[in-house]
């Protein structure tokens, strides 16, 4: 029973390790990835070749289940939805930071030419978080401005909640 075990421990840390391997050798470059799922309005899963990373939009923070958040969470999603779900994009990266402390990849996607995290905002399907820096933060937060200004999406369905109160681009 101890050399299954100790075979069994082997192979999960062997795999472990490959898996480890693998995202440590992901090249930071301008690249293509296929959307395999949507978590969220600014959390997806891409595929690059055969590795599958979570991925957050850079620069973009949606509604979410819970903590208030879910008066628009799944309009959020389902944009992503339609949007690029099953599409090849491009993964652009920040000169900053390229992943959290969760260990998801922190991007800029486009397709088609459009530029999908400020399309989010551009519709009011999230916000620009105020404490992350992100190389694109002030052209999104003029983005963010025009859909609050409109009432555009969670603007107008989320309108006067306490959790979005500290994200009113100004």
């Amino acid at each position: 029973m101890k050399s299954v075990l100790a075979v069994l421990a082997t192979v999960l840390f062997t795999l472990g390790f490959v898996c480890f391997a693998n995202a440590a050798e992901l090249e930071y470059t301008t690249q293509q990835a296929l959307v395999v799922a949507i978590d969220s309005g600014n959390r997806v899963i891409v595929r690059f070749g055969s590795e599958f990373r979570p991925a957050n939009l850079k620069g973009v923070m949606a509604s979410w289940k819970g903590a208030g958040g879910e008066c628009f969470a799944e309009d959020s999603r389902q944009y992503l939805v339609k949007e690029i779900l099953g599409k090849t994009v491009i993964v652009d990266w920040d000169s900053g930071d390229k992943v959290d402390k969760n260990g998801n990849l922190l991007v800029y996607l486009s397709y088609a030419g459009v530029d999908i995290n400020a399309a989010v905002l551009e519709k009011g399907h999230g916000w620009v978080p105020k404490m992350f820096p992100a190389d694109r933060k002030e052209a999104y937060l003029a983005i963010a401005k025009k859909a609050w200004e409109a009432g555009l999406g969670l603007w107008k369905s989320c309108d006067g909640q306490e959790f979005l109160k500290p994200h009113i681009p100004k």
